[in-house]
């Protein structure tokens, strides 16, 4: 009998506590989803507003070119495309907060992902053209790269060390080549600029293949700045 009431608590206590760790995991599970969907509204509103920004800037376009009024355009578009810049910078550090922390949603969070793909490249076809029609003093580059790339962390830091000094000035578009199955724009941007390889860049039209050092991305940019920046003088002094 006494051996039978132990086994009978034993049992309970087991009973308990599976209900107990059960009860735990739902919640954290619950929670995690709870958590994981706010993120994604939030990245979803972040891409909404960068669509209505384009679609704002198409129109400052129009209006430039409809009535002539190309001076007073070229300043709202400048100022426009370097707030737009600001936001695509915060969404990529969402999508990839998101991307390294949630278990949840990777359906969605590769369709933000590639909508934050095509945000880039329509922001870098507007700034080319914004650099023909408004003489803009500004460098664009195009970033293709990869999660399994072992050099692009070395180029990614080059070029946030640069975009920190020349802000509005340089204009970063980095494109995850995991997307490219799922968004063919990137297989057109490859065969365009003969992409083989990662890290790849694209400044201002002129592709670089393989990391590019510190200084030598300095020389580049430098050359095609109308008016310097400082740091070009001291680099041209060291040569």
């Amino acid at each position: 009998m006494v051996k039978n009431s132990f086994r009978a608590r034993s049992n309970k206590k087991y009973i308990v506590a599976f209900f107990i760790t059960s009860l735990v995991f739902a919640l954290g599970l619950s929670v995690g989803l709870v958590v994981d969907n706010e993120r994604v509204r939030s990245i979803e509103n972040q891409n909404k507003m960068q669509n209505l920004d384009y679609d704002s800037m198409q129109f400052q376009y129009l209006f430039m070119n409809t009535l002539n009024s190309s001076a007073e355009a070229c300043i709202v578009l400048e100022s426009t495309l370097e707030n737009i810049i600001k936001d695509l910078s915060e969404s990529l550090a969402d999508i990839e907060a998101y991307n390294e922390e949630s278990d949840f949603n990777k359906d969605k969070f590769d369709l933000l992902s590639r909508q934050y793909t095509l945000d880039n490249l329509r922001y870098w076809l507007f700034a080319e053209q914004a650099k023909k029609d408004c003489g803009l003093d500004i460098v664009t580059v195009l970033y293709f790269f990869d999660d399994k790339c072992t050099e692009c962390n070395i180029q990614g830091t080059i070029l946030t060390f640069y975009k920190k000094q020349l802000d509005k000035q340089l204009l970063i578009f980095p494109l995850d080549l995991n997307n490219e199955e799922e968004e063919r724009s990137l297989l057109v941007l490859k065969a365009r600029y003969n992409i083989t390889s990662v890290p790849s860049l694209v400044i201002n039209d002129k592709v670089y293949q393989g990391v590019i050092s510190k200084k030598n991305f300095a020389n580049i940019i430098c050359h095609d700045y109308v008016e310097k920046p400082d740091f070009c003088e001291v680099e041209n002094e060291e040569e």
